[in-house]
C-alpha cells in the first residue's frame, strides 16, 4: 500500500508542469510584448536577494555581458524594450523579465525570443556575479530602499501593511532590506538564481499575432528545466479577522499627517463576492463622488486627499488620507460610521450605479494597454477564478443595494497607522 502511495505521489510530481504559457491576442497593437514571470515564495529570508538579482540580471547575458551590449543589440531589434523588475502578488514576489518589440516577420520573431531566453543566463564568470556589478547594484538597491520615506503617501501605506501583516509573508516589503545587503556577495547571489530557474514556477505570457502563438510557445518551453523541484507557493488566501485593534503612530517632519486604515474582509481572491467587494471600495472612496471625498472632504474640510482600494490576493480593504494631525479622531469616526452606514441601509439606486460606471470605466481602459490586459490576467489566473474582462464586467453590472449591504458586515477594522507631523 505504501509503495503504491509513494508510486502516485512520484507520478503527480512528474506530471507538474513548471511553465505554463498564456497567449493574448495582441492583433490591435503594433508591438509584441513576453513577459516571463518566474514566481517565489516571498520570504523575509531571500526577499532582497530576489530584489537585488532584479538589478543584477539587467547587466548583460553571456552572450552580451554588459549593459551597453545589451542596449546595443536592443536598439538593432528596431529599439525593443527589455526590464527586469519585482513584483508583489499576494504571499509571492514575482521576478518579472518584459520584453516589448515592433511586430514583424517570424525570423525576426525568432531573433527577439531568443534574446529574451539568452538573458535567463546571466553573465557570471566561474559562477558568480562580477564584482563590479555587485557593488554597483548594491549601491543601487540601497538608495532604493532608502529612498521609500522620499513619498510620505506611500511610506505610510507600506508602514500600514507591514503592522498590519506582522509576522506574515504579506508584510514582508518586496524591495527588500538594508541590513540584508552586506551578507550578499556574486557568489550566493548567483546560487539564489540558480535555485530561483530550478524550483520557481514560470508563467510566460505572450501577447501578439495569433499565427504566432506556436512558434512562441514552442521556443518560450525550453525555459523549464528538466529536474524542476518546484516550490508548493502559498494558496492565496484573505487576511485572517482577528476582531483586535491596531493603531500605531510614527511623528516624522512632514508638512501634512498621512492616515491609513485596514479593513479585514475575509473574502478570498476566487470569492463570488469579489464584485461586490469592488463596488463597496469604490462606493467608499473610489472617486472623487464617494461617500468618503463627499464627506470627509467636501462637507468637513478634514482632508487633503481620501481615497479606497482593494488588496483583491489578500482580502484587505485600504482607506488612506492626508490630514491635519489635530482631525485624527473625527477621519476615522467618520470612516467607521459610513462603514456601518452601508451596513445597515441600502444604497441609493443612483449611487450605486455611478460606483460601478466608474469601475466599469477603469476596467474598459485596458483594453488600449498591454500591460494593463496582461496583469488583469495573470491576478485572474493566480486569484484561480480566470474571469475574462468583459465576464468580469458583467458580474459589476450585476451587484446590487442588497449585495453591497451583504459583504459590508464582513469589514472588520484591523489597523490604524497615523504618520504624524511633528509640532511646530
Amino acid at each position: 500500500m505504501n509503495e503504491v502511495r509513494m508510486m502516485l505521489q512520484m507520478e503527480e510530481k512528474l506530471q507538474q508542469n513548471q511553465l505554463h504559457f498564456h497567449f493574448f491576442d495582441g492583433k490591435k497593437f503594433k508591438t509584441t510584448v513576453i513577459g516571463i514571470l518566474l514566481r517565489t515564495p516571498l520570504t523575509k529570508e531571500d526577499v532582497t536577494k530576489t530584489s537585488l538579482l532584479a538589478e543584477v540580471l539587467k547587466n548583460g547575458c553571456t552572450l552580451y555581458p554588459s549593459k551597453q551590449a545589451v542596449a546595443i543589440k536592443t536598439e538593432e531589434m528596431y529599439g525593443s524594450i527589455f526590464d527586469v523588475s519585482i513584483l508583489k502578488k499576494g504571499d509571492e514576489q514575482i521576478l518579472f523579465f518584459y520584453f516589448e518589440f515592433i511586430k514583424c516577420n517570424e525570423d525576426l520573431l525568432e531573433e527577439g525570443i531568443q534574446f529574451l531566453l539568452d538573458m535567463q543566463k546571466p553573465y557570471a564568470p566561474n559562477n558568480e556575479f562580477p564584482q563590479d556589478v555587485m557593488e554597483r547594484e548594491k549601491r543601487f538597491l540601497r538608495k532604493k530602499i532608502q529612498g521609500r520615506k522620499d513619498n510620505k503617501k506611500e511610506y505610510a501605506k507600506i508602514r500600514c501593511l507591514e503592522e498590519m501583516c506582522q509576522g506574515e509573508a504579506f508584510g514582508v516589503y518586496a524591495e527588500g532590506y538594508e541590513e540584508d545587503l552586506e551578507h550578499i556577495n556574486g557568489k550566493n547571489l548567483y546560487q539564489h538564481y540558480q535555485k530561483i530557474r530550478k524550483k520557481a514556477s514560470i508563467e510566460v505570457l505572450f501577447m501578439g499575432e495569433e499565427d504566432q502563438k506556436k512558434i512562441a510557445e514552442k521556443k518560450l518551453k525550453s525555459l523549464e528545466m528538466l529536474e524542476a523541484d518546484l516550490w508548493t507557493l502559498p494558496h492565496m488566501n484573505p487576511k485572517m479577522q482577528t476582531g483586535k485593534k491596531k493603531e500605531i503612530k510614527e511623528v516624522m517632519p512632514v508638512a501634512q499627517s498621512r492616515l491609513c486604515i485596514g479593513f479585514t474582509t475575509g473574502i478570498a481572491p476566487h470569492s463570488r463576492e469579489i464584485p461586490s467587494l469592488l463596488v463597496l471600495s469604490e462606493l467608499l472612496g473610489g472617486s472623487s463622488s464617494s461617500l468618503l471625498f463627499e464627506e470627509m472632504r467636501e462637507k468637513e474640510g478634514l482632508c487633503y486627499y481620501v481615497n479606497s482600494f482593494l488588496y483583491r490576493l489578500k482580502g484587505i480593504l485600504f482607506v488612506q488620507a492626508g490630514i491635519e494631525a489635530d482631525c485624527y479622531d473625527k477621519a476615522i469616526d467618520i470612516t467607521e460610521n459610513l462603514l456601518q452606514k452601508l451596513q445597515k441601509e441600502k444604497v441609493s439606486d443612483q449611487r450605486l450605479e455611478t460606483a460601478k460606471e466608474g469601475l466599469l470605466n477603469y476596467f474598459a481602459q485596458f483594453t488600449d494597454s498591454q500591460t494593463a490586459q496582461m496583469d488583469f490576467a495573470i491576478d485572474e489566473y493566480l486569484a484561480g477564478t480566470n474571469w475574462s474582462q468583459k465576464r468580469f464586467m458583467k458580474k459589476i453590472e450585476r451587484v446590487s443595494a442588497e449585495d453591497i449591504c451583504k459583504i459590508s458586515q464582513n469589514v472588520q477594522l484591523d489597523t490604524i497607522y497615523f504618520l504624524q507631523a511633528e509640532e511646530r
